[in-house]
């Protein structure tokens, strides 16, 4: 039991420890990626359900499940990346606030050009729909 967390009988913990990360990390994002570790595809489908149930989560740990998540993901496997990625954008005025995204943007990797390339994308949606929207003109 964790005395910082009495809740009520069935009391699940959202992160975890992870000794080689030095912090703790969402658990569904650790289930994950051991479960792409062994090939174990319906583990990985039910851990990448239940990424999205938790709520107050602060923006540290979500950066830092996000880069356990690229660090322990082949560059093929989009999906929980994608997810990352989705709430990032989702919650951008939050993360933008944040002054640990900005410290984790500084110091930069593959997760940040991948937001990147997916706020570049969010935009041309939008600009599309717009220009969808707007009566053409020649």
């Amino acid at each position: 039991p964790n005395p910082e967390n009495p809740g009520g009988r069935g009391s699940v913990e959202a992160t975890t420890y992870i000794s080689s990360v030095g912090d703790h990390v969402l658990k569904d994002t650790v289930i994950y990626c051991a479960a792409e570790k062994y090939g174990l595809e319906e583990l990985k489908r039910l851990a990448l359900k239940k990424q999205g149930l938790q709520s107050g989560i602060e923006v540290s740990t979500i950066l830092r499940s996000a880069r356990y998540a690229y660090d322990n993901t082949p560059d093929s496997d989009s999906r929980l990346r994608a997810h990352y990625l989705a709430l990032i954008i989702r919650c951008r005025k939050t993360f933008k606030r944040s002054g640990t995204m900005q410290t984790e943007m500084e110091s930069g990797g593959k997760l940040f050009f991948d937001l990147f390339v997916a706020l570049c994308n969010h935009v041309d949606d939008i600009v599309d729909i717009g220009n969808a929207r707007s009566p053409k003109t020649i």
